[in-house]
């Protein structure tokens, strides 16, 4: 919803992040609306999430990472910044994991220098 909403009507938020998500309706972290600078994603490992596939099975498990709702922001290749998880965190997990939990503080008060993995 998030990605939809900055891609279709924009949204008043300095930054934005997305933890194991399932695409956000953009193919790159500039079409968010927002500087690439500004855009936050992490996706562990094993966070479950990465058997949300698109329908098209030449996709899956490939370069891009794409997901049902189009790349993962997550990914390298979308442009936006990596936050870190455990590899061993699942989907309902990040809240639990300390190195995202940090993260998440530091994007949210401003001082994001040295988040990335």
């Amino acid at each position: 919803m998030v990605g939809y909403s900055s891609r279709d009507a924009g949204l008043h938020a300095d930054e934005v992040a997305f933890l194991g998500s399932p695409g956000v309706g953009v193919d790159h972290a500039r079409d968010l609306g927002v500087p690439p600078e500004h855009v936050w994603a992490g996706t562990s490992r094993d966070d479950e999430i990465h058997f949300a596939v698109d329908g098209d099975p030449r996709t899956w498990g490939g370069f891009p990472d794409q997901h049902w709702y189009g790349m993962n922001p997550a990914d390298p290749a979308f442009g936006g910044n990596q936050i870190p998880s455990s590899p061993t965190t699942r989907h309902n997990d990040y809240w639990k994991d300390p190195q995202t939990v940090d993260a998440l503080a530091r994007i949210v008060v401003g001082r994001a220098e040295g988040t990335h993995q």
